[in-house]
Parts: C-alpha cells; sequence; structure tokens
C-alpha cells in the first residue's frame, strides 16, 4: 500500500495550489473541462511549459504578460517596476504544477484530473501526486494504480469537497518516481458507489521532463 504521511506543511500549501487549480475536476467531460481550463487562464493561472501529454501551470500572471512599454516619460517608472518585479523573482518562486487528464479506457469524455507538485521543504524537494474524482466514488476502496501493468499500490481520499469531487494523495518517493519516470502508461482504478468499477489511462509520456521543470530553481 502507498504509504500516506499525516498532514504537513507540505500536504497543506500543495492542497492550497490545487484548490487554485481546481477547474479540471472531472465534474463533466474533456470538453468541458477543456473550457473550463481556458476560463482558468483569465482567473489566475497561466500555462509555463509543456512536455508530451504533460502541461505545467502555475498561479499568477504569465511573465511576458507581466512586461509592459511606455512611449511617455514614464521610463522611470517602468524600471523601477522591472526592478521591483526582478528582486521579487529572485526571492519567491511562482506556485506551479504538472497536469494531465487521465482518460477512461470505456470512454473518452471522462477523465480525472492528475495533478503533481514539488516542494522545497527545508532541504528536501518533496513531490506529491493527487488525484482528482467524483464525490460517487466508494471511498474504502481507495484508487488503484499500476504502470505498464505492474501493481503499485492504492492511494487512500484525502479529502472530499462541497464542490463534489474527492482528492486521494500519494507522496511520490524514490522508488514511485523511478517507475514514473521509466514507464509509457499509468492506470487508475475507481469503484464508485454502486459498485462500478472504472479504468482511466494516464500517458507518462513527458513525465521526466515536466517532473524535472517542476523541481528547476525558476520553476
Amino acid at each position: 500500500m502507498i504509504q500516506n504521511p499525516l498532514m504537513t506543511k507540505f500536504t497543506r500549501t500543495a492542497a492550497s495550489l490545487c484548490a487554485a487549480l481546481f477547474f479540471l475536476a472531472p465534474t463533466g467531460s474533456l470538453a468541458q473541462e477543456q473550457q473550463d481550463a481556458e476560463e482558468a487562464l483569465e482567473s489566475g493561472t497561466y500555462i509555463a511549459g509543456s512536455h508530451g501529454d504533460w502541461t505545467i501551470r502555475c498561479v499568477g500572471t504569465a511573465p511576458d504578460a507581466a512586461t509592459s512599454s511606455d512611449d511617455g516619460d514614464g521610463k522611470g517608472d517602468l524600471q523601477d517596476e522591472e526592478e521591483a518585479s526582478a528582486e521579487a523573482a529572485a526571492t519567491e518562486r511562482p506556485q506551479c504544477v504538472m497536469i494531465q487528464i487521465a482518460v477512461h479506457s470505456d470512454d473518452p469524455e471522462l477523465g480525472l484530473s492528475i495533478v503533481v507538485v514539488r516542494q522545497q521543504i527545508n532541504d528536501d524537494l518533496v513531490s506529491q501526486m493527487r488525484i482528482t474524482t467524483p464525490i460517487t466514488v466508494y471511498l474504502p476502496a481507495m484508487v488503484g494504480l499500476e504502470i505498464d501493468g505492474a501493481a503499485i499500490g492504492r492511494l487512500p481520499y484525502e479529502v472530499c469537497s462541497p464542490a463534489g469531487v474527492c482528492v486521494a494523495t500519494s507522496f511520490v518517493d524514490g522508488d514511485l518516481e523511478a517507475k514514473l519516470r521509466s514507464g509509457g502508461q499509468a492506470q487508475f482504478f475507481l469503484k464508485d458507489v454502486r459498485g462500478t468499477d472504472g479504468i482511466f489511462n494516464l500517458s507518462l509520456s513527458g513525465f521526466t521532463a515536466a517532473f524535472e521543470q517542476l523541481g528547476a530553481p525558476d520553476s
């Protein structure tokens, strides 16, 4: 069974960030999720990169969008703003996650949002995977995980939201990280309250590059 340590500073930070990115909650079709993602770009998040089937999203304003020009006499003010922005960027890392939709094996219009977060905690770079599911899941069954057909374990649900979703989590330790880096496809297994099983496929193409971008000093 995949271990789920007690709530820590990391999980609280990760939970806050994932809440800001809940536009990918799997409460409807993929078309609706894509529409929600587009709306989210206008409400505080931006795309910081794409690697294979993974997307890097950050909270805040894209660096390119934050810059501006002044054709009048405001050059001094612009220079001051740029210096302040550079100083802030040097002392505060943007909050970013890597995201992908895991697609149902029988219905490509159904999906789960898979989010990977990495946070520097003291001297350690700690990683966590969060799976957002419909609230109609059967909680005791947890979320099963396989990589390239090999069973990895079961991820426990951590919280359910009045918004209609539940979140299962797992810390990504060295062994799981290695399997995600080398694997081709992951599968998540869910059971709903009616006893119906669901299988969701997740591409691992680009996982390594996206994971390393999250761990880079400027991500």
